[in-house]
């Protein structure tokens, strides 16, 4: 029993020893804010939460963000003598200010489409009218990793990305054409923090269940002593 003791508090007086030296592991944390698609042009701010200090030390702060644009051409071939055609092409920039300043250049170029010659209804449709979707997205990725810049991505509450949306937008063909052209476009941007953070050494954790499991013992024996020292009696 008294061996049982001494090893016991053996034990816990290495605890602070173990406890003292604590190693450090890598981990990762993530936060992303979307702005629907809306009719374009506009202008909104995204907003996503600084890091928190008492995570742990950043090292790292990768920024990701995509941009997606959208537009509806709705044409009319007016010419009531001949066929035509025309080529749409969905343009649009999405820029995103402080701390990425980057801009994403959407564009996507069509068919050529032949429309027949006026058929006496101007409603984009039949045989001498057409509406025409066309889409377009992009990405990008930022990475800030330097002293200053992670300094300032470090707080409390949320911090502010403005972006804007300019669409572009235009077809080409012969004249006589009536048209209407309609644009929408949306933004996302994702941050993934990685941070070093201070965790107790496994050997410590180890000495603390032993100590535990020891004390256990202790505490066992001791009542089975008690009980035949009664039974004695």
């Amino acid at each position: 029993m008294k061996k049982l003791l001494v090893l016991c508090a053996a034990l816990l007086a290495a605890l602070p020893a173990a406890q003292a030296a604590p190693i450090t592991v890598v981990r990762t944390i993530s936060f992303s804010d979307t702005f629907a698609a809306s009719v374009t042009d506009w202008d909104h701010n995204l907003l996503l939460p600084y890091f928190d200090a008492s995570l742990g030390t950043l090292t790292d702060a990768l920024f990701t963000f995509d941009g997606t644009g959208a537009s509806s051409f709705s044409i009319e071939n007016k010419d009531r003598n001949r066929s035509q055609s025309f080529t749409a092409t969905a343009k649009a920039t999405i820029s995103f200010d402080q701390p990425l300043n980057q801009i994403l250049n959407l564009i996507n170029t069509g068919s050529p489409t032949l429309l027949q010659k006026y058929d006496g209804r101007t409603d984009f449709g039949g045989t001498s009218g057409t509406t025409q979707v066309l889409s377009a997205s992009g990405s990008g990725g930022f990475d800030v990793n330097s002293a200053p810049g992670l300094a300032a991505l470090i707080g409390t509450g949320n911090f502010i990305i403005p972006v804007r949306a300019r669409a572009l937008s235009t077809f080409s063909g012969p004249a006589n054409m009536a048209s209407n052209v309609s644009s929408q476009a949306g933004a996302d941007v994702t941050v993934v923090y990685t941070y070093d953070k201070a965790v107790p050494e496994p050997g410590g954790l180890a000495l603390v269940g032993l100590a535990l499991v020891g004390l256990a013992l202790t505490g066992a024996a001791a009542a089975t002593k008690r009980r035949s020292a009664k039974a004695a009696t």
